[in-house]
């Protein structure tokens, strides 16, 4: 039996011997492409490692800046403040401005209506004026007449009182 199975072993050999070789073949870049694996594992596990120390450091500086800003931020926001004040009172003032131009135009516009109208009124004054003189001509004349009349009335009155005496 052992015999046999010598035999049997031989000829599984001799059958596989090709097959064995490309087995030990694939072994061998099974073995390499784990080891390059670990290699790799290995770069990777340093890699991360100094990752980790970068974030430390990087999170020491936001810390840092973090400080910085806040011992500021209390002047920053008195300064926002005064800034959004100061802001208000411009428009404020930007706003009464305008008001004021605004009640200028309206007076520059109600000044020349009434320089208007004071041109109107001199005009109308001059010709009551003008009318006045006249009507002064008129009433002398007038009583020009009336006492040449009164005079020679008295003188009728004088004359018919001395015809009647």
């Amino acid at each position: 039996i052992d015999t046999e199975l010598d035999q049997i072993n031989s000829k599984v050999d001799a059958a596989t011997v090709e097959l064995r070789e490309q087995k030990a073949g694939w072994e061998e870049k099974i073995s390499v492409v784990d080891d390059e694996i670990a290699e790799l594992e290995r770069q990777l596990a340093e890699r991360r490692q100094a990752r980790e120390d970068l974030a430390a450091s990087l999170a020491q500086v936001d810390a840092g800046i973090a400080a910085a800003c806040s011992k500021y931020e209390a002047r920053h926001k008195e300064l926002e403040t005064r800034h959004e004040h100061g802001m208000s009172r411009l428009n404020s003032a930007q706003d009464r401005i305008q008001g004021i131009l605004d009640a200028r135009t309206a007076l520059e516009t109600r000044g020349s209506q009434v320089k208007s109208r004071a041109q109107e009124m001199q005009r109308v004054a001059a010709e009551i004026t003008s009318q006045l003189v006249i009507l002064d001509e008129i009433a002398d004349k007038l009583r020009q007449e009336n006492r040449a009349a009164d005079t020679s009335a008295e003188a009728d009155v004088s004359r018919s009182a001395a015809e009647t005496e």
